[in-house]
Parts: C-alpha cells; sequence; structure tokens
C-alpha cells in the first residue's frame, strides 16, 4: 500500500476531520504570502508614492478594461477589433529596407533584415491597397469588397504566419509579432464582416492627440466620479467636432438652452442635430 494512503484514517469523520485541519493550514500559508506582499506594496508605496499611485491606476485600468469584453456585460458586451497598423509595425521594423540604404550611406551599422518579415508587410500592405480603394462607401459596400478581395488574402496570410511561426523559436521577436496576431485573429479580422469597422484606429488616436499631450497635467482628477465628468466631457468635445461643429459654441449655446428645453426634445441638443441660435453664428463664425 501507498505510504502516503497508509496515514490516512479508516473512520470517516476522523477523514473529513483531517481534510479540514489540510484546508486551513493551507488557508493560512496563503494569507501569509499575501501580508508579505501587502507589506511589500506597503514599503515601496512609502518609498515613492507617485510610482505607487500610477501603479494602482494601471492595475485598476487592466481590471476594467477585462470587464469590458466578458459576455453578460450591461449593457452589452463589447467586441474587439484590433489594429493592423500596430500590428504590422514590429514586422516593418524588421524589413525596413529604406532605412537600411539610409544607414549604409551614413555609414552606420545595418539592421538585419528579415525575409518573412518582407513578406508578411508586403501582404498587409495589400489589405489596406484595399480598404484605400473602399474609403468613404458605405459599411454595406466596404463589407462586399472586404468580403471578395481582402478576405482570401487575410486566409493565406494567416497561413503563411503559421507555417512560419512553426520554424522559429518562442524568444524570437518575429515569433512574438506572429503570435500577437495569430491570437487575436478574430479581432484582426472583424472588420471582414462588418463594414463599419476599420482596419486600423489611427482616427480614434489622432482625436486623442491632445489629451494625450497633456496626460501628465491630468493623471489625477481627484476622484472616480471627476474621471467620469472628464470622460464625459471628452466624449461630447469629439462628437461635435466629428460632426463638424464648434465645440466651444456649441457647449454655450446647449449650456444657455437646456434648463429651459423640454425633456422630450432634448435630442434636438445633440451635435447631430443641434441647430445654433442666432446670438451663436456669429460667436462660431
Amino acid at each position: 500500500m501507498d505510504a502516503d494512503l497508509a496515514g490516512l484514517p479508516d473512520d470517516i469523520d476522523a477523514l473529513k476531520a483531517a481534510l479540514l485541519n489540510e484546508r486551513a493550514r493551507m488557508r493560512d500559508m496563503a494569507a501569509a504570502h499575501d501580508t508579505q506582499a501587502a507589506e511589500l506594496a506597503v514599503a515601496r508605496a512609502k518609498a515613492s508614492e507617485d510610482l505607487a499611485l500610477i501603479a494602482h491606476q494601471k492595475l485598476r485600468i487592466a481590471k476594467l478594461e477585462r470587464q469590458l469584453y466578458v459576455p453578460d456585460r450591461s449593457p452589452g458586451r463589447i467586441i474587439e477589433a484590433a489594429c493592423w497598423v500596430h500590428a504590422r509595425r514590429p514586422f516593418f521594423i524588421m524589413a525596413d529596407l529604406d532605412e537600411n540604404a539610409r544607414r549604409r550611406a551614413a555609414g552606420k551599422k545595418e539592421i538585419p533584415l528579415s525575409p518573412i518579415a518582407i513578406e508578411i508587410v508586403r501582404r498587409i500592405d495589400v489589405l489596406f491597397e484595399i480598404e484605400r480603394s473602399i474609403n468613404g462607401k458605405s459599411g454595406d459596400e466596404r463589407r462586399a469588397v472586404r468580403q471578395a478581395l481582402s478576405k482570401p488574402h487575410a486566409d493565406e496570410l494567416l497561413i503563411y504566419m503559421r507555417e512560419q511561426r512553426a520554424k522559429l523559436s518562442r524568444g524570437h521577436d518575429l515569433a512574438k509579432a506572429i503570435d500577437y496576431i495569430v491570437k487575436r485573429w478574430d479581432a484582426f479580422t472583424l472588420f471582414l464582416d462588418d463594414g463599419r469597422v476599420c482596419m486600423s484606429n489611427n482616427a480614434a488616436e489622432r482625436a486623442l492627440r491632445g489629451i494625450a499631450l497633456g496626460r501628465k497635467s491630468w493623471m489625477f482628477c481627484g476622484s472616480d466620479r471627476s474621471g467620469q465628468r472628464a470622460a464625459a466631457m471628452y466624449s461630447l468635445i469629439a462628437s461635435a467636432t466629428m460632426n463638424g461643429i464648434d465645440p466651444q459654441a456649441w457647449l454655450a449655446d446647449v449650456l444657455a438652452r437646456i434648463a429651459a428645453h423640454p425633456a422630450h426634445r432634448l435630442d434636438e441638443l445633440l451635435p447631430w442635430s443641434w441647430k445654433p441660435t442666432a446670438s451663436v453664428i456669429p460667436a462660431a463664425a
């Protein structure tokens, strides 16, 4: 008989008691480990309060981001649409022939180029070339072209990347770049099935550039409610800009009118429905 099994009691009640004792011992060990981790976190926070606060905020953001994609999220699950520009970047670095030419002319050491990276960049650029031909068209038209032209190229790209990935070591930079796309393939190919989705989030990043430039100035809004209000204001200002409206003129007019405006007609004050009053038009001009 196994020595470990031989030490177990035969009586059921005694066996249950032994199991409870073992569970209690494991909880005590976990609590001790958590206490040590907490003490370490406190020590680090005391050493540098700013870094501790930043780390805390990053952890909260990561937790909130994970919650956005859960299926039972209310009012609904957010579906990820991955950006091909970001995915292309590491491959481009390993396939930049022009940069090597400049380095060669300047007498600098050339960057090792990868034939695999060059081929992947070429295939991704084919997808972007198709996108340029359908910019400005309706979602249904874009989806039809993508299904007919882009999808076959995307399927071939996936096959090629999987074939090349099998030849690379796990720690290779090229392997990491391929894994990033393959593991998120559903997010990267969402644009093929939804004509409203773009291949990149460049437009969103351009809209956020002004906020990013000053993020160190307003990293801490003071409270969660302040952060939510700031996010609401950013959304309103960006919505006004996207609809070709001067945000300052729109906000000034809406704030002056909203108190007396009928509640069942609030939609008239939204950026895409708003009609400026006579007093606002000269100021906006």
